[in-house]
């Protein structure tokens, strides 16, 4: 049996493609951009993401989000049920758990 893998609450943080669902809500983000910048001044690193959401009640009007890597963790994660992550080709389903991680299934 594979191991099953977990993202933790905590530092989790979007990768390019990935899909975040808030059932309840009505809303998917797909993170369309991550990546690092590096502030040339002070050598400080920081990662961001831009992420497009889609809510059923606003049709199929992008919502854009973008956020950074101190707002870790992402206080929106608390409405967020489930996230697909592409491996390979294959995509992977996650869904959150009683401990608030995001177990695959």
């Amino acid at each position: 049996m594979p191991a099953v893998g977990i993202l933790s609450r905590n530092t989790y943080f979007p990768k390019n493609g990935d899909v975040l669902i808030d059932r309840e809500g009505g809303v998917s983000w797909e993170c369309v951009r991550a990546g690092l910048y590096v502030d040339e001044k002070t050598a400080t690193e920081i990662r961001f993401v831009l992420l497009v959401g889609r809510a059923g009640e606003l049709g199929d009007t992008p919502i854009p989000k973008t956020l950074e890597d101190s707002t870790l963790p992402l206080p929106f994660l608390r409405e967020v049920d489930t996230i697909l992550r592409d491996r390979g080709g294959k995509t992977v389903r996650y869904e959150k758990n009683e401990k608030g991680n995001y177990a695959e299934t």
